[in-house]
């Protein structure tokens, strides 16, 4: 009787022992779930963005992959890039266009024509000057436009009568009593003299 329940208990024993490993074997062939990766984000700040002419624009851009962003403009004529920065600098419509890998974002500028037209502004309270013989005084120009002052021109200068001479980096020499006329000119963008002249009366005292 005792070796016959020895062996019933020997019997159990084992076949816990094969239903254990069967479930750690089973359990250790079940594939481990994969955790999702998250979905790359690449957003601009605009999908639209209107434009005054030579305006400028710095986009702010979400993205959460690790690529480098690649920039591009469907016009360079219209809406040029520096990185990230959108310059409008022609009448029209263009596609900023940023990527990374399989993703883009992309957004329409337009670059309107309000008939603006730019104005060389200078140092002066007003286009006259009053200046001592044997003193000289120099021009500080900029291009106006559209609220914004511009110091990229090609500025030239010539004056009429005796009283003054000029330089051409706008330094104004007093040489004698009286009188004279000074023009400055510019170039800037697609703008000449005939948009940019201003003249400025000069009056030399002893």
């Amino acid at each position: 009787m005792r070796k016959k329940l020895i062996s019933i208990l020997s019997a159990v024993c084992v076949c816990l022992l094969m239903l254990f490993y069967a479930a750690a074997c089973q359990e250790k062939n079940v594939p481990q779930r994969q955790e999702s990766g998250t979905d790359v984000i690449l957003r601009l700040d605009k999908s639209s963005l209107n434009m005054d002419l030579y305006d400028k624009y710095q986009f702010n851009v979400q993205y959460s992959g690790e690529e480098t962003l690649q920039w591009s403009s469907s016009d360079e004529g219209i809406v040029k890039l520096d990185g990230q920065q959108a310059e409008a600098v022609g009448i029209g419509s263009a596609v900023v266009r940023v990527a990374a890998g399989e993703k883009s974002a992309e957004c329409i500028v337009v670059v309107a024509d309000e008939e603006l037209v730019p104005l060389i502004q200078i140092n002066l309270p007003d286009d006259s000057c009053t200046l001592i013989a044997g003193d000289s005084f120099t021009l500080i120009p900029s291009i106006l436009f559209n609220g914004v002052a511009y110091t990229d021109g090609t500025f030239s200068y010539s004056a009429e009568g005796n009283a003054v001479t000029v330089t051409q980096d706008g330094t104004i020499h007093a040489s004698g009593q009286g009188t004279a006329m000074l023009t400055v000119s510019a170039e800037w963008r697609n703008f000449g003299p005939e948009y940019l002249s201003r003249q400025i009366m000069v009056e030399v005292l002893a």
